[in-house]
């Protein structure tokens, strides 16, 4: 059975079950990108803090850097996915700076 108990695998983890440790074992997922994306975020909060306060946004008004700090200062929620667009201007922040013939 592909499925049972309510875990997925259930053959392959029978199968191999004195060989896996047993919190993969009992896991019921592995996981999502936006978890792993959390932790990129977690990891690099100050240097995307710093390069979006020190970029071309913040310096042309388009974002609101008050509201950026606000943000940063906070602490985000279990399963609170707003982190996601620090990477949406970082990414257009990153954009900015290569469209200039001028180093950052």
């Amino acid at each position: 059975m592909w499925i049972h108990n309510g875990q997925n695998r259930a053959i392959a983890r029978d199968a191999f079950a004195s060989l896996l440790p047993r919190g993969i074992l009992d896991r019921r997922s592995k996981g999502s990108y936006t978890g792993y994306l959390a932790a990129v975020y977690a990891r690099n909060k100050l240097a995307m803090r710093q390069f979006l306060e020190n970029g071309q946004l913040c310096a042309h008004d388009l974002i609101d850097r008050s509201a950026l700090t606000d943000f940063f200062a906070r602490k985000l929620a279990p399963r609170d996915i707003s982190f996601l667009r620090i990477f949406d201007l970082c990414a257009v922040e990153n954009w900015v700076r290569q469209q200039s013939h001028d180093p950052p």
